[in-house]
């Protein structure tokens, strides 16, 4: 994807994700939201790429927001990932990680990577997207952005990640 001016004028890029980016991402992801989230992201990357190694599609995409300070110097600044399980409905996407680092958020940083992945979703032939969230405090402001992004509560698995620790999904038209 091209270099563009995005949020607030900064030159940005949104470039798929690559395998030695794990550990960097992994920790952005723990910044933006826990600890154990990271560690969870960490593992999950890892196995993606180690399938990829071997030619095994696993269904994921993953891309990092790349901030261009000068000439070639770029610093990650986001993640955001499409997860198609073959088991699923074939129009249907989960939206993987959308992350910023605490310092570049609320500057319209994960307002471009939402849209441009929901346009690229919708090119890729996908008319539903879904996202996990989590009713604990550190999702707060996830579901507050995706709500205000047009996404409704499709449904929660209860207790998920404990007692009073539930799982939100949410869900909304790639259009």
């Amino acid at each position: 994807m091209k270099v563009k001016k995005g949020a607030r004028g900064k030159r940005v890029k949104l470039e798929p994700m690559k395998a030695e980016e794990c550990e960097q991402v992994a920790k952005l992801i723990a910044a933006s939201t826990n600890a154990e989230e990271g560690l969870w992201a960490l593992r999950t990357l890892r196995n993606h790429f180690a399938s990829k190694r071997v030619g095994i599609d696993d269904g994921r995409r993953y891309f990092t927001l790349k901030l261009y300070k000068e000439k070639a110097r770029k610093q990650i600044i986001g993640v955001i990932g499409l997860h198609h399980y073959s088991w699923g409905p074939n129009d249907v996407v989960w939206l993987g990680w959308l992350a910023v680092k605490p310092e570049y958020q609320r500057k319209g940083y994960g307002w471009y990577m939402l849209v441009t992945m929901l346009d690229k979703a919708a090119k890729l032939g996908y008319k539903r997207i879904f996202v996990e969230t989590y009713s604990t405090k550190d999702y707060v402001k996830a579901r507050a952005f995706f709500k205000k992004a047009g996404f409704y509560v499709a449904g929660k698995v209860k207790d998920y990640l404990g007692k009073g620790k539930h799982m939100i999904v949410l869900s909304r038209t790639t259009k």
